[in-house]
């Protein structure tokens, strides 16, 4: 890093694997661009929200930049520079902020995003803010596709818990909606759900946190630029979503049976319940059709999500 870096251990190592990732995506984008190696310019605190929805937030600004062997290749735009030996800021300079929710000396990362139309303190800052925080699915639609492998994680007579590449769901039974959405490319940065590299789903035994996480091989993670080390946690109840150091959940669910049912694309697994086996199924292979069965009782977790 540059000599601008006025930040926390933990607030470096979180912008570095931001920009890694970025840079990484930005090489496979727009392998045209000839980026060869990236930096981190500047980062420096920035604001304390004492109060953000009952928790301290504290703001980080960050300048990155990556190395081009061939500038004449950058399109400028979006407030795009470039120097003379070659350094692309590929963004608003000086506009991408880091979140983190306080605990006395305590850092936790909750997102990042690039913000040039105001400042911290002002209010459309902190509406930036929550659409930041916001990591639902943002470019699904009722008529996508299930994708082959879709998986129930959790189920008691309150929510249901599942995943697939589209994402993780929590869907209230009581409500009959979905009260929760996770994007795993916003997230883990990555969506897949086999693979060398997949994300991963683990949930309490009383359904009351949501773990995700990369699992597979260290090495390919590491040359994506994936972050395998940590983890993000929903608590299901309030929907808060943070990022923190992977740790097994001290008792995970597991109440899991084989899935019999052989009609349709279903889970594999299922859970078992008294009057009969709950599992996910799917008449066709669109996530509006994708049904929670338990017994005799049906519900279309996505009826209402999409419109």
């Amino acid at each position: 890093m540059d000599a601008g870096i006025d930040a926390p251990e933990t607030v470096q190592e979180e912008a570095k694997r931001l920009v890694m990732r970025w840079f990484r995506e930005a090489q496979m984008g727009h392998p045209d661009y000839r980026y060869t190696m990236w930096r981190i310019e500047s980062l420096v605190y920035s604001y304390t929200y004492d109060d953000f929805s009952g928790m301290t937030l504290s703001v980080y600004r960050m300048n990155y930049q990556y190395l081009t062997d061939v500038p004449a290749n950058i399109p400028l735009a979006g407030g795009m520079e470039i120097s003379e030996d070659g350094w692309v800021t590929p963004t608003y300079p000086e506009s991408t902020y880091l979140f983190f929710r306080q605990d006395g000396d305590t850092l936790t990362f909750l997102s990042a995003a690039m913000i040039n139309d105001c400042e911290p303190g002002d209010a459309l800052f902190r509406e930036s803010i929550l659409r930041a925080m916001s990591y639902a699915p943002d470019s699904l639609s009722a008529e996508d596709s299930t994708g082959v492998e879709f998986y129930l994680d959790y189920a008691d007579d309150d929510i249901v818990v599942f995943h697939g590449y589209f994402g993780l769901f929590v869907y209230d039974l009581n409500e009959q909606k979905i009260i929760s959405a996770v994007d795993f490319k916003k997230t883990l940065g990555c969506n897949w759900v086999n693979g060398s590299v997949v994300a991963s789903v683990a949930v309490s035994s009383d359904g009351g946190t949501v773990k995700m996480y990369l699992s597979g091989s260290y090495g390919d993670a590491e040359e994506m630029g994936l972050d395998i080390d940590s983890a993000w946690y929903l608590d299901t109840a309030t929907g808060v979503l943070t990022k923190d150091a992977r740790r097994d959940l001290e008792n995970p669910f597991s109440n899991f049976v084989v899935n019999q049912n052989a009609d349709g694309l279903t889970s594999a697994r299922a859970v078992p319940f008294l009057d009969g086996n709950a599992y996910l199924w799917c008449a066709d292979d669109r996530l509006e059709d994708m049904t929670y069965v338990r017994a005799d009782m049906l519900w279309k977790v996505f009826d209402g999500y999409f419109d």
